[in-house]
């Protein structure tokens, strides 16, 4: 299942809007935030976010909703395009992945990325975004992370991928401080991702994402 375009690159791109490359100076006082940031962050491993997904590969452009609960009973990601042009829905099972599509095809993997390249084109990297989305590198890989005076990711390289956090949400809910859009780049894809809300406890994931959007 491979879902069409459904913006013109020039729209999509003045969506992305730009992103800062310099560098902030590391202070003792920065690292020691970085520091006590990675620990709450960690420990956050039960919640539910809801935004949008703007992906980028070569000349093509999709625009996505995304609804991803993350708890110890459930772990589901779900993607779904613009116009109800096809919906995509991954859940990992133990130490699978499994997607199903809105038409009733359904298959199983040992990675979320390659179930996603191979049903519907798409390069997204979300096992490790998985960590990225909370502002921390993922486990298991080298990580070159640059923090801001606050302590928080600036820029973050890991597994190839350059990730800019553009913005930070400060949830009034005892949540820590925590992405709200990010701008990822690896290659020939970039994908712009924007958290309309954040949420501690997992909720059922909604059937339809693109109608409940604010404007």
């Amino acid at each position: 299942m491979r879902l069409p375009r459904v913006l013109p690159l020039l729209l999509a791109l003045s969506l992305l809007g730009a992103c800062s490359t310099g560098s902030i100076p590391v202070t003792d006082q920065s690292h020691g935030l970085w520091l006590q940031r990675q620990a709450p962050l960690r420990d956050f491993d039960e919640w539910h976010l809801r935004g949008r997904v703007a992906l980028f590969i070569d000349e093509e452009v999709y625009n996505l909703g995304l609804d991803w609960i993350h708890g110890r009973g459930d772990n589901s990601l779900t993607l779904e395009a613009a116009l109800g042009q096809g919906m995509v829905r991954i859940r990992r099972l133990g130490e699978a992945y499994q997607l199903s599509t809105a038409d009733g095809e359904v298959r199983r993997a040992d990675s979320a990325e390659r179930l996603l390249r191979q049903v519907t084109g798409w390069d997204i990297p979300v096992e490790g975004l998985e960590y990225w989305v909370r502002g921390l590198p993922a486990p298991g890989s080298p990580a070159q992370p640059e923090i801001d005076a606050s302590g928080r990711l600036k820029i973050l390289q890991q597994d190839g991928w350059w990730i800019h956090y553009l913005d930070y949400d400060e949830p009034a809910n005892a949540l820590p401080a925590l992405p709200r859009r990010l701008y990822m780049k690896r290659g020939r894809v970039r994908i712009k991702i924007v958290i309309d809300q954040w949420q501690k406890a997992p909720t059922r994931p909604r059937d339809k994402l693109f109608p409940d959007f604010p404007g």
